[in-house]
């Protein structure tokens, strides 16, 4: 199974390095990291489902994933979103430790990632709310499921698609934002020019000037206040590829009377930099038992 699951993780990081020009090579590098990650999983306990979610005309593939020893009676389920081009079964490991706490976690590859992009052509869309609750709806289809206990956690990107689908689905009963995003314009594409082609790429690949313009859609601009689940935000103060200043912004608007905005900066042991990726050791059990205290 971990074999399985390291052949998964060296073919995505190979996919890391192919330029936009290398598609058909791109959609190679997926399915077999896709094709690896389904071996480990049929191998896996406690049981990773293979899920589809239809949206529409769209289906998304994903994961359910059951919880490790969970207490009796139904599950606590939390939806995790990845952002920008990561997928499904890149983010399963950062879905580990919520597995471990015995919550469920549904994994998708909703538009503009994984399956979506590299094989159906599922571009992204500012209207994160619509793929958002068509997932909701598949978690309170599952009679394991305890229904009043729906998180959502939106890692990266995801710092703007999680709070657009908590701001409309009230089923959502706490966010957390890893890294929090107000306006993908802004905060993301003209902050960070490296992560420009990966953007134009997920949005079916536009020019820059298309990019722009279709970007300015994707901003939480009055849209932020209708947000009342309670709320975590993390972020760096040192993140070079999402301004930490969306994620003070985002948090300023958010209505939740219950919300927390944690700042990785100077006076922490580390935390700074992008999803704090240097300080896992802190991050990942800090939003987690902050979690645990709602679900």
């Amino acid at each position: 199974m971990e074999y399985f699951f390291h052949a998964n993780q060296y073919y995505r990081m190979s996919d890391v390095f192919l330029t936009i020009a290398q598609e058909s090579k791109k959609a190679e590098r997926f399915r077999k990291a896709q094709e690896n990650f389904r071996a480990g999983a049929k191998l896996h306990e406690p049981p990773i489902e293979v899920v589809s979610v239809r949206c529409g005309v769209e289906e998304y593939d994903g994961y359910f994933c059951h919880p490790v020893n969970p207490r009796p009676g139904k599950w606590p389920a939390v939806l995790f979103l990845a952002g920008a081009d990561a997928y499904a079964e890149e983010v399963y490991f950062g879905a580990r430790p919520m597995v471990e706490r015995g919550w469920a976690v549904l994994l998708v590859d909703t538009p503009g990632r994984g399956s979506s992009i590299y094989l159906k052509g599922i571009r992204t869309r500012p209207d994160y709310e619509v793929p958002g609750k068509a997932c909701v709806d598949y978690l309170t289809t599952r009679s394991e499921v305890d229904s009043n206990r729906i998180a959502l956690l939106g890692i990266s990107m995801a710092g703007y698609y999680g709070p657009r689908v908590a701001a409309f689905d009230k089923r959502i009963k706490a966010l957390i934002g890893w890294s929090g995003c107000y306006s993908i314009l802004d905060d993301l594409y003209d902050f960070c020019a490296h992560l420009q082609p990966t953007v134009q790429r997920l949005l079916g690949g536009v020019s820059h000037e298309e990019a722009r313009r279709l970007l300015k859609d994707y901003t939480m601009a009055g849209i932020a206040k209708n947000i009342t689940c309670p709320t975590l935000i993390t972020h760096g103060a040192a993140d070079t590829l999402m301004s930490v200043e969306g994620a003070k912004r985002l948090f300023a608007e958010i209505a939740a009377k219950d919300k927390t905005l944690k700042i990785y900066d100077q006076t922490d042991a580390g935390g700074r930099i992008h999803c704090s990726h240097d300080y896992w050791a802190h991050n990942v059990p800090y939003m987690l038992d902050w979690l645990a205290e709602r679900l």
